[in-house]
Parts: C-alpha cells; structure tokens; sequence
C-alpha cells in the first residue's frame, strides 16, 4: 500500500472511484437494455391481444 498522501496513493484512489463509475454505467446499460425489451414485450403483447 502506497502512502495516502503521494502521488501513486492519490492515483490509486482515483482509479479505484474510476473503475466504481464504469462499473456503475456498464450496470446502468444492462439495466436500459433489459428496460427496452420489456418494453417491446409488453407492446408486442398489447398488439396482439388487440389483433385477437
């Protein structure tokens, strides 16, 4: 473990929130992904209960 007051132990600090933000946009996609297909489902579902 580097010193929290140098260089590499500030750097380190960085990339850790960094990776944290990626992490949480990459979960966010996922979850706009899966919005979309339900989305689609229940359209498709409401146009065929219509067409029936």
């Amino acid at each position: 473990m580097a010193d929290k007051g140098s260089l590499v132990g500030q750097a380190q600090g960085w990339a850790i929130l960094f990776m944290l933000g990626m992490l949480a946009f990459m979960f966010a996609c996922a979850a706009c992904f899966i919005y979309s297909f339900v989305r689609r489902q229940r359209a498709h579902q409401d146009l065929t209960a219509a067409s029936v």
